[in-house]
């Protein structure tokens, strides 16, 4: 476990000499962020990529506090700097609210939105992505509302075949069910 680490991650170990040209189209992204909340305070949270999922934490090895289905969520952009916030934000419309997340500058959150924006539109997913999440809805931390785009594992599933059925996942052999 890396604790309190600040530096953006890229794939399944960290290590102070990780290359900053790892592919986020082949290897997963983590690393705090800060959430804005309602009344305007910045949280600082635990993100990573999980397949088509966007996951956050308190902190880093802590239980879930939500995941959002990014094929599912509206648009993800990166945001001009702003004189009161700072550089590196971006934001995440779901369910008509803007959520605006900060990254430590500017760059960082460019990669962020290129990697959910990726993953939004058909990225990779694989059945272990899905498999481990465990969403609870009761938690403070959450996104402050109900977020129907959130998937327990009970009712997360991928089908592999070539039936017919209406395709609503992440990647064109995905239906999440």
């Amino acid at each position: 476990m890396m604790g309190d680490k600040e530096e953006l991650v890229r794939g399944r170990e960290a290590s102070d000499d990780d290359a900053v040209t790892t592919s986020y189209q082949t290897e997963e992204l983590r690393g705090y962020l800060l959430k804005k909340t309602r009344n305007g305070k910045w949280q600082k949270r635990w993100f990573e990529t999980n397949g088509c999922f966007l996951t956050y934490y308190k902190k880093q090895g802590q239980k879930l506090l939500a995941a959002l289905n990014l094929p599912q969520v509206g648009e993800i952009v990166t945001l001009p700097e702003d004189t009161e916030d700072g550089p590196g934000l971006f934001s995440i419309e779901l369910n008509e609210r803007i959520y605006t997340i900060k990254a430590k500058n500017q760059d960082e959150a460019k990669l962020w939105v290129e990697a959910l924006v990726w993953r939004q539109q058909g990225g990779l997913v694989t059945q272990d992505d899905l498999s481990h999440l465990d969403v609870p809805m009761n938690d403070e931390d959450a996104l402050d509302t109900p977020i129907p785009t959130v998937l327990p594992p009970s009712t997360t599933t991928l089908d592999t075949t070539n039936e017919a059925a209406p395709r609503t996942g992440c990647a064109p052999c995905c239906v999440i069910q």
